[in-house]
């Protein structure tokens, strides 16, 4: 894993026992934080359902109770340390094609492969023959307990018969995690 230096401070030398970690005004950090963006053009409307979001890019990363990896499995993040977790994440997509899209996608965690959880970042339609061609859907920030070695990912299910390719757009996606308790 590698760490961020922030303000000048290299997180994976503090040595706070704490689930935060301070820096040198007192101010405390999560022990755990790693923010990914997704920078290559994906097309969300493959499949129905479990379009995964493929995240290439660390922009933030410390601690160590987090794994990701940016070479293969970049859909997969998988948690070694038990513990809460405070995660977010946003899906921007755009129609592409010379042809009218239809598209309402719908953004889910998954966890361990089975499971649905958490809020859901519905209201992401695209109608391109009506000069609708962006979109994005939200999940907005919340707390999940996480046992060591569960990994989750994002995906993005869409609504039945739409048309057209519909793309991420790159750059404009976003996840974030932190370890809280």
């Amino acid at each position: 894993m590698s760490f961020n230096r922030r303000d000048g401070l290299n997180w994976a030398e503090l040595s706070v026992t704490a689930a935060d970690q301070l820096d040198q005004a007192g101010v405390r950090y999560p022990s755990t934080g790693l923010c990914l963006a997704a920078t290559a053009v994906q097309n969300i409307n493959a499949l129905a359902s479990d379009n995964l979001i493929l995240w290439d890019t660390h922009q933030a990363e410390w601690g160590s109770d987090v794994f990701h990896r940016t070479a293969s499995d970049t859909y997969k993040i998988t948690i070694l340390t038990a513990g809460t977790y405070e995660m977010s994440a946003s899906v921007a997509f755009d129609a592409l094609s010379s042809s009218s899209a239809r598209y309402n996608g719908i953004a889910r965690f998954n966890l361990n492969g089975t499971t649905d959880f958490g809020p859901e970042g519905k209201g992401g339609y695209v109608r391109d023959a009506s000069g609708h061609t962006e979109a994005s859907v939200h999940i907005q920030t919340f707390p999940k307990t996480f046992a060591a070695l569960d990994y989750i990912y994002l995906k993005v299910d869409r609504e039945s018969n739409p048309t057209g390719t519909i793309n991420t757009t790159p750059g404009a996606s976003a996840l974030y995690i932190r370890r809280i308790a």
